[in-house]
């Protein structure tokens, strides 16, 4: 049965840190979403007029490819801001994405 140890324990003889230095917690802890909480993402979505919430997006093109949109098919807007794909996303954020493409 292996041994768990508290993320901050120094274990003697594997410690490579010079002496005095603090420990570095190395594991990230999980954090979960929950509705109304302000680590989501609110997009609205044009023109069908609907508001999806998205946890977790780091960048515009993450949020195109959770909404099974290409590059070219919509245009994200952020206030009076157009992104472009490369653009980073922070939690909390309200986006309009505008659909650009023709269906008729």
């Amino acid at each position: 049965m292996p041994i768990f140890r508290p993320v901050n324990t120094i274990v003697p003889g594997l410690d490579k840190r010079p002496p005095g230095r603090a420990p570095v917690c190395t594991r990230a802890r999980p954090t979960r979403a929950r509705q109304g909480d302000p680590a989501l993402i609110t997009v609205f979505i044009e023109p069908d007029n609907e508001t999806v919430s998205f946890p977790r997006l780091s960048t515009a093109l993450q949020l195109l490819q959770r909404l099974n949109l290409r590059v070219n098919d919509a245009l994200i807007i952020r206030g009076a801001e157009l992104l472009t794909p490369d653009r980073a996303l922070a939690d909390g954020e309200t986006l309009r994405v505008r659909k650009v493409t023709s269906t008729g």
